[in-house]
């Protein structure tokens, strides 16, 4: 249970409400436990519909009604407490200063200088061939280029026809 229950105040709310004959299943003092008679008491006032001329709670159990309105608040109250405590405060994280990386002029990509080293040759070196300066690419993908560059698609970007 998130709220403290004073079983003398909820004793009498009970009592009240029971007198008043706004129920009709009394709800039970003797024999039971302070947290079920508190379940049957909030769940028994929330049975209870507003009077639909007036629109309010309807005459007869003020103690009881004083009573389910001061928990309501307060189980509020231990909801919104228990949810600030379950969010803590984030620190202030310092910025680190970190070095700046030199930016490196780009220059013609890898795949532009295979494509114009097979243009100069006129289309006649093989992806093998291609292979041996650029070894860091795999073979395959030279493959896949050059047979694309023979049927004049996937040309990089800044190739000329």
């Amino acid at each position: 249970m998130a709220v403290e229950v004073n079983f003398k105040d909820l004793r009498a709310a009970v009592v009240d409400l029971n007198k008043s004959g706004l129920i009709k299943k009394l709800i039970v003092l003797v024999g039971i436990a302070k947290e079920k008679i508190y379940e049957d008491f909030m769940a028994a006032m929330d049975k209870i519909e507003d009077d639909p001329e007036t629109k309010e709670f309807p005459k007869g159990a003020e103690i009881a009604l004083a009573y389910f309105n001061k928990m309501v608040d307060e189980e509020k109250k231990a909801k919104a407490e228990t949810v600030e405590k379950a969010k803590p405060a984030k620190p202030a994280k310092e910025k680190k200063d970190k070095p700046k990386k030199e930016k490196k002029e780009a220059g013609p990509s890898r795949k532009l200088k295979l494509y114009t080293e097979w243009a100069k040759s006129k289309q006649k070196l093989t992806a093998e061939q291609l292979h041996k300066t650029q070894s860091d690419l795999s073979l395959n993908t030279i493959k896949g280029w050059v047979k694309g560059w023979a049927n004049g698609k996937r040309l990089p970007a800044g190739a000329k026809k």
